[in-house]
């Protein structure tokens, strides 16, 4: 009943925000990560029929919405990208999807700040390394980067992702959190307040310097 709820409060979410579509990829990527973990079959089917009721919540809260109040957060999400495209760029060729690809990342990057990017920058590389290692967090932090390279490929986002990827922004906390804690070890306090003048030192130097990549 657990994944039911999670299904139907994610499409409460995006109804009030359609953008948090780009986030559906948390559920599969993350029942994909459970199934690596310790268990028996029992934990297993019982990670499939979360996984299943999860998507059915969602499926049936988006056919209610749909034929109850003509919404749907997809095309919704579609026709946005559709304006933004018209706006911004009229064709979209490999080489201009890869352009804007590393330019979004940079961008949303350095909006995150320079020093929580590279924790959780740490924290995705570690997770492909060692990804026979399991561990708790791993689903969310394997989410992140799908989540990253699908929008960065494929949704057609010509910059402004500092704004327009901002529900990633919890995301990228949680994985910077975790390399953080595994970094730091016992100096919590020294790390803590080191991370924070860092991180205040890089949002100084963007916001007085915003405008150099024009």
């Amino acid at each position: 009943w657990w994944g039911l709820l999670a299904g139907i409060a994610f499409y409460v979410a995006i109804f009030a925000s359609f953008a948090l579509v780009a986030l559906a990829p948390i559920v599969p990527v993350s029942g994909a990560a459970a199934l690596l973990g310790p268990g028996d079959r029992r934990r297993w089917r019982r990670v499939g029929w979360a996984t299943a009721w999860a998507v059915m919540g969602f499926l049936g809260f988006y056919g209610v919405f749909s034929a109850g109040l003509g919404y749907g957060a997809l095309d919704r999400f579609q026709h946005a990208l559709a304006a933004h495209q018209e706006w911004k760029v009229e064709s979209w060729s490999g080489g201009m999807r890869s352009y804007f690809a590393l330019l979004n990342l940079i961008e949303f990057t350095l909006w995150c700040g320079i020093p929580l990017s590279l924790l959780a920058a740490a924290d995705l590389w570690r997770g492909l390394r060692n990804w026979r290692v399991w561990d708790e967090g791993l689903g969310l932090s394997w989410s992140l980067l799908f989540i990253l390279l699908v929008l960065g490929m494929v949704g057609k986002t010509a910059a402004e992702s500092g704004r327009l990827w901002l529900f990633l922004v919890p995301l990228v906390l949680f994985s910077a959190g975790r390399h953080f804690h595994r970094f730091c070890g016992k100096q919590v306090e020294w790390a803590t307040m080191v991370l924070a003048l860092s991180q205040f030192v890089s949002i100084v130097v963007l916001k007085t310097r915003q405008d150099f990549l024009q």
